[in-house]
């Protein structure tokens, strides 16, 4: 870097969420050069630090499929690859829709399995077992997947940029971009509030923040944003904690367990088109 208020980096990274962070990990790990990750919060602060976090195989676009199944893999070795404790929980995962929606299931699980997936239809009985304490009155089938469970994005953010930092990746915290500099055609600076940082790539990992970044140099981003609610609640004395997470399609909702002693519930219901300052309004005022 130089030492006036233009400096130089062979990479930037906007976002210090898991992509972002992701991204610093892998390229400093492939040694791509001097990388700089500039963070308008803290850490896994953003989307990140407040995703529900399921991990499960459970899609209907074969990509998206392989891409779970990379990610599992991943966080079974965590502590190998990227050297942090990491903080999977592997409790299992059930996906559960209506029975008019089972020639769907089985066709998603079928396809699941082609591509290396640990799943199985189960029936209301083996639900019973799975599950003793649920309600399964409604279901007949549901897949089952027993490698599966949840993590925590602002660990996974973290752990990450943890290992970046140690092989040299320089990070910024409290340092939002307010501007993007285009040469000929491409992105060649970053704009911060008392500074240009020029760079031979600008990679942006600041989901919802995007488009009013890039709508200033002339792209129009095809980003709608929606608003998700959750609530954690804490489980009754008697309740046994640790379940399965499931993404139930009867009464759509999704939930797991948040702790020993809590449950993370949540609906498919959003709110469309909200800001992203309104969302977090919000947020601040529940």
């Amino acid at each position: 870097m130089t030492s006036t208020n233009r400096k130089t980096a062979d990479i930037v990274i906007l976002g210090a969420g898991v992509m972002g962070a992701s991204i610093a990990f892998h390229l400093a790990k492939r040694k791509a050069g001097r990388i700089v990750v500039l963070e308008k919060d803290n850490i896994g602060q953003g989307n990140s630090g407040r995703s529900s976090a399921l991990v499960r195989m459970h899609y209907s676009f074969p990509p998206e499929v392989q891409l779970a199944v990379k990610s599992l893999e991943v966080f079974n070795h965590w502590k190998e690859l990227v050297g942090e404790t990491g903080d999977f929980h592997r409790t299992g995962f059930l996906r559960i829709v209506p029975n008019g929606d089972l020639d769907v299931l089985r066709a998603n699980v079928a396809m699941q399995k082609k591509l290396g997936v640990n799943v199985e239809l189960v029936d209301q009985a083996q639900l019973q077992e799975i599950e003793p304490e649920w309600h399964f009155d409604d279901v007949t089938t549901a897949a089952y997947e027993p490698d599966s469970g949840y993590g925590d994005g602002s660990c996974v953010a973290n752990d990450f940029m943890a290992a970046a930092r140690d092989m040299g990746v320089e990070y910024r915290r409290k340092t939002p971009a307010t501007g993007l500099l285009v040469t000929d055609g491409k992105v060649r600076c970053v704009q911060l509030a008392n500074e240009k940082i020029e760079a031979g790539a600008v990679i942006a990992a600041i989901g919802p923040w995007s488009k009013s970044l890039f709508q200033n140099v002339g792209v129009d981003l095809p980003i709608e944003n929606e608003f998700h609610e959750v609530v954690v609640l804490r489980n009754p004395p008697d309740m046994k904690g640790g379940g399965c997470a499931c993404i139930d399609s009867i009464t759509t909702t999704y939930f797991r367990s948040d702790a020993s002693d809590k449950t993370l519930v949540g609906d498919f219901l959003a709110q469309a088109g909200t800001s992203v300052k309104g969302a977090y309004d919000v947020l601040v005022s529940m």
